[in-house]
């Protein structure tokens, strides 16, 4: 974990002066002299505390142990200190080596003691449960507030609960025994099912306080709604599903009733939550229809907060679908639902929560309950589907409101849907664009979509030609759209309507830009229009280029002519963030990671937020622009990964939560649980391993050396426990206008799956495995005895490299669709990972130096197994030069760097694996000159093909990049690139497409200096791949 400093303390009253201004100056001599007279004459141990301290601030090696040798001697001999300044010096003292992680042994133990011998100090006593909950130290913690709730004289409630708290706390640690766990879940469950039922018995005769200033301090029932938070949470976690649901559920304390009381909102929404995971749905049901029939106001004649809450209305819906009796629980919702939305008192700004109420009862009603239209009528969902869309067409969040009820409807609704749009007068700039995005949505759904035959249209000529081309000769069906009757491959849709799609929006984009009222009235608006439909008409060019990533089928002017619309429009509103963000992966895809860093920085990305958007950018940023890593670190322009790193620095700086005692103080235990498990998320954040390995990756590439112990910090975080990494990348800010049957488009165009534990995890292990080979003691370094060194070593080594190879091909065979997770150059390259590392472990455990030894096979196949990884990845990364360059093949050099810098990786790691083998066979032959040390035939033969292999590898790739440069250095491509993208193809509609996208970026010259940025990129790029090391 990264470990801050903490402030030197100050020295307690009563020291004199003179001592007091020494050990401000840091005068630690004088310190250390004044501090052992003054313990000679007074005898008081606080001195001796002192003047060990200051000697731990000097150079010498013993001296600097000096602290930590008293605070062990005082814990093994059960000594209590006399004051808790002595600990507090001790901590400084001790925490300024950064290693602080046997705290609860430690200080954590000479607090207890301290307390427990002190009880009526309870000032002090709480000083010393906050030093433990920062350390996050439980057990002593738990000690510490038990301590204070039995023996304080103030009688405050709050110990018991915090008693309560650290014992609930202690029961998910799993640093404690399992045994231990269930007895402290046990003990905290039995501790406020007491004061639960306190409160029940209180309840059923006296009002509900909520106000805890009115709580007397002797009273130890549950009052206040943290008390009831707080409880409820530990029955859920150590409790039976029937005891939660009576607890939740009680006539008098329960949600429902609190909520009635005393408007306690937060307790009701988690007893829902909670009802609904264990999917007791006959209670969910119940408590809705309670919460849903109150009413405030005068008469009683306005809804409440909570009936407009559309969370609850879904809650309220989802158990009427699973009721036993459908239909009479949905005569239920309708009566509510009708008298909330007939209400005139009702506010406003919560209509279109009702109208979103309405839509789901409608879309969730019993097909017995659905009424026939009428011949010529739309059917309800279409009718209430437009009310809505009426009434909320100015709000920006109108298609996200509805995307998922439109994807549920049939063929004929979606089209009965599209038309009364189409046709509603007048048409509008809004119902337009919202058409538009709606017809986009609809190629994305299977629905409209279906099989039909193709063996009238497929002779025995083509057949033949299917069976050459070996794709399976025959097709029997295609998919084909509903729409327009044109094939609609399942791979990206309909290319008849994406293309009248790409036309249209862009045309009435060029509209409303030469429409001079309507530029006034764009500062006037939530959301300038022309967003929308530019990404309309991207997504739709990005669907027709296919696959991206692919060898071939990538079409070269649909996706540039994507990447040019959206960076026009970018251009025009660069305040959009959902479009920028968009615009960043289309750039990285392109391999320019220059213009996405551009596009990023303005973002100003920050804190928490980091963590959720960080991957959009950073995520393999060191495989495809590993250029954007140099430079020096300054005020005002930090490296790359300084946010990250500060980010991650500063939120863990401490084993707990920031600001958790502030919680404590308050009482807010559901915030001290809720920031536990933060805290416990971002130790094993995805993004956290993410910003240590592209950090490391790209000092690698540039020739340096990470030695930060960042690596090793995260290791140790994560070794605590086997919990997966967490990944928290928040996607949704990127623009979606796909349907939930697939994945959304901005995960097409990424550079390979997101974030995930597996990926992590291996990545993690990849660093560990070349941090351990590459390992070298310092050169003062010289044991006195060399043998028993060099076998310490050596086991280790074993040891280390075993847990390794373990780990890694656990998780490799762990997956059974390792596309999900990995790129095909991951894949290759972790796999090369895993044969290097089971070929030093053999080799180390191989070492009989004996040339007529027979080798075991295993050195051949793991040989073998690694040429096999590399060649694929080879092939992959390092395409045929075509004696001519195309546009195509420049497009597919820089979409697929990512590729290069994993074979890259690859290489280096075959390097330093020959380099390891090879200088561990030398110096076992220098230590041990009978050369029974030494590696086996095998395994040095195995060292001398890594290096050349490595060699090889690395000169491919240099002469790729070369030959890339030379390429892109050639005169000719501004004009080439231009007409990729100007220029129309040869399939049906290509030209009035064509003519649509250069129309609507602002003409040919605009094309023409889009096509020099993009070149600009490219180049920069290639600049950047220059300064990586390839000797």
């Amino acid at each position: 974990m990264e470990q801050h400093t903490r402030q030197r303390p100050r020295l307690k009253n009563g020291v004199d002066m003179q001592l007091q201004a020494a050990f401000a100056e840091q005068n630690w001599t004088t310190v250390i002299r004044l501090a052992d007279k003054r313990h000679k004459a007074s005898k008081d141990p606080y001195y001796e505390v002192v003047k060990v301290c200051a000697e731990t601030q000097v150079d010498g090696v013993v001296d600097k142990a000096a602290a930590a040798v008293l605070v062990d001697n005082w814990v093994r001999s059960g000594a209590v200190p006399k004051d808790l300044e002595s600990i507090e010096l001790l901590e400084w003292a001790c925490d300024s080596d950064g290693d602080m992680s046997d705290y609860s042994t430690t200080f954590g133990v000479l607090h207890a003691r301290w307390v427990k011998a002190n009880p009526r100090n309870v000032a002090a006593a709480t000083a010393s449960l906050r030093a433990c909950l920062q350390a996050w130290d439980l057990a002593n913690a738990q000690q510490i507030a038990t301590i204070l709730d039995k023996s304080s004289h103030t009688h405050d409630r709050r110990y018991m609960f915090w008693g309560i708290l650290l014992t609930h706390l202690l029961a998910g640690d799993v640093a404690q025994a399992e045994s231990k766990r269930k007895i402290y879940g046990m003990l905290a469950q039995k501790q406020l099912e007491k004061a639960a039922e306190a409160a029940e018995a209180a309840a059923s005769t006296a009002k509900i306080i909520d106000n805890k200033n009115k709580v007397s301090e002797a009273d130890r029932s549950l009052h206040t709604e943290e008390e009831f938070l707080l409880y409820l949470r530990v029955v859920a976690t150590h409790g039976t599903a029937d005891n939660y649901t009576q607890r939740a559920l009680h006539k008098t304390a329960g949600a429902a009733a609190q909520l009635l009381a005393a408007g306690r909102k937060q307790l009701f929404d988690e007893v829902l939550e909670q009802l609904e995971t264990l999917k007791r749905w006959d209670s969910v049901f119940d408590l809705c229809r309670q919460a849903l029939s109150m009413s405030t106001g005068d008469n009683n004649d306005q809804p409440s907060t909570v009936a407009c809450d559309v969370r609850v209305w879904n809650s309220f819906i989802a158990a009427a679908q699973k009721s036993d009796n459908p239909e009479a629980a949905f005569d239920t919702v309708q009566s509510l639902l009708f008298i909330t939305a007939r209400s005139p008192k009702l506010p406003q700004m919560y209509t279109k929560n009702v109208g979103l109420a309405l839509l789901q009862t409608t879309f969730g009603l019993p097909p017995a309950l659905l009424p026939e239209p009428a011949a010529g009528q739309s059917s309800l969902q279409v009718e209430q589907l437009l009310t809505f869309i009426e009434a909320n067409l100015d709000k920006v969040s109108l298609f996200d409101d509805i995307r998922l009820f439109t994807e549920r409807l049939s063929f004929a609704q979606a089209q009965d849907l599209i038309n009364r749009l189409t046709d509603t007068t007048p048409s509008t700039t809004l119902r337009k664009v919202l058409v538009f995005k709606l017809r986009y949505l609809l190629t994305t759904c299977p629905e409209t979509r279906c099989p039909r035959s193709v063996l009238y249209n497929q002779t025995e000529a083509d057949a033949d030609a299917a069976l050459l081309r070996g794709d399976g000769g025959l097709r029997l069906f295609e998919l084909a759209c509903k729409v327009c009757r044109n094939a609609a491959p399942a791979s990206y849709g309909c290319t008849h309507c994406l293309q009248e799609l790409v036309i249209g929006s862009l045309q009435l984009h060029r509209t409303l830009s030469d429409d001079a009222d309507f530029i006034a009235a764009v500062p006037k608006m939530d959301k300038d229009p022309r967003i929308d439909l530019a990404l309309v008409a991207g997504s739709s060019l990005l669907r027709l280029a296919g696959d991206v990533g692919a060898d071939k089928g990538v079409d070269t002017s649909s996706l540039l002519q994507a990447a040019l619309v959206l960076d026009a429009q970018q251009r025009q509103t660069p305040d959009d963030i959902t479009l920028r963000l968009l615009l960043i992966r289309v750039f990285l895809r392109l391999g320019c990671g220059s213009h996405a860093h551009q596009l990023w920085q303005p973002l100003g990305v920050k804190r928490s937020i980091l963590d959720a958007l960080g991957p959009l950018f950073y995520d393999r940023l060191s495989t495809v622009a590993p250029g954007l890593f140099t430079g020096s670190s300054t005020p005002k322009k930090p490296l790359l990964m300084d946010p990250l790193k500060q980010y991650f620095s500063t939120v863990l700086r401490h084993p707990s939560a920031v600001r958790i005692w502030d919680a404590f103080a308050a009482g807010s235990y559901s915030s001290i649980l809720d920031m536990a498990a933060y805290h416990g998320q971002l130790q094993r954040s995805c993004t956290r391993v993410m910003t240590v390995v592209e950090e490391r990756r790209a000092a690698r590439a540039l020739g340096g050396r990470l030695d930060d112990g960042l690596l090793d910090d995260l290791a140790s975080d994560l070794a605590r426990d086997d919990a997966p990494l967490h990944n928290s990348t928040d996607y949704g800010a990127l623009p979606n206008l796909e349907s939930s049957f697939g994945a959304p488009l901005a995960e097409k165009v990424s550079l390979g799956p997101g974030l995930s534990d597996m990926r992590m995890q291996l990545s993690l292990l990849a660093e560990r495995y070349l941090e351990v080979i590459s390992f070298k003691p310092a050169k003062e370094y010289k044991p006195a005895k060399a043998a028993e060194a060099a076998a310490r070593d050596k086991v280790y080594l074993l040891e280390s490299l075993a847990r390794i190879q373990f780990s890694l091909d656990d998780l490799l065979h762990a997956s059974a669709q390792p596309a999900a997770h990995l790129t095909a150059g991951e894949w290759a390259y972790y796999t090369a990972v895993s044969v290097l590392v089971s070929f030093a472990t053999f080799s180390l455990g191989n070492t009989t130096g004996d040339a007529t030894a027979t080798a075991p096979p295993i050195f051949s196949l793991l040989t073998e197994s690694l040429t096999t990884a590399v060649d694929l990845l080879r092939k992959s990364a390092l395409p045929p030069t075509p004696s001519s360059p195309t546009t195509s093949a420049l497009l597919r050099t820089f979409t697929d760097i990512h590729s290069l810098g994993m074979l890259r990786e690859t290489a280096v790691a075959v390097k330093h694996t020959g380099a390891f083998l090879g200088a561990f066979h030398d110096k076992e032959n220098a230590r041990d000159r009978t050369g029974k040390s030494g590696l086996g035939k095998e395994a040095l033969a195995g060292a001398a093909a890594f290096k050349t292999l490595s060699a090889r590898l690395l000169a491919d790739i240099k002469t790729h990049v070369k030959a890339s440069k030379d390429t892109l250095g050639a005169p000719g491509w501004l004009d080439r690139l231009s007409e990729t993208v100007s220029q129309p193809g040869d399939g049906e509609g290509e030209d009035e497409l064509t003519k649509a996208v250069v129309v609507a970026v602002g003409g040919s010259a605009a094309v023409e200096d889009w096509a020099g940025h993009l070149l600009d990129g490219w180049r920069e790029t290639i600049r950047g791949l220059g300064q990586v090391q390839l000797d």
